[in-house]
C-alpha cells in the first residue's frame, strides 16, 4: 500500500518565539497592542507568566490593550 503523503527529509523546524515580548520585560515594563481586548490578551498573557514564573496583567484602553508584568 502507498501513502498518500510525501515524507520529506531534513526540513527544519518553524522558529515557534512568541510574538509578544514576554522574555524581555521586567516588572513595570508594559507594551500595546492595537486592535485587541484584555479577554484575547489575558489567556495567552496568563500561560506566558506561568510557563515563565511571571504575572501579567492585560487592561483594555483605547483602540487596544496594553499588558504589564507586574511580577
Amino acid at each position: 500500500m502507498t501513502s498518500q503523503y510525501v515524507i520529506e527529509k531534513d526540513v527544519p523546524l518553524p522558529d515557534r518565539r512568541t510574538k509578544y515580548p514576554w522574555d524581555e520585560m521586567v516588572c513595570g515594563d508594559s507594551f500595546f497592542v492595537a486592535g485587541k481586548t484584555a479577554q484575547q490578551l489575558s489567556p495567552p498573557a496568563f500561560y506566558a507568566g506561568k510557563k515563565r514564573t511571571m504575572r501579567f496583567r492585560a487592561l483594555d484602553v483605547e483602540s487596544g490593550v496594553r499588558v504589564w508584568r507586574v511580577a
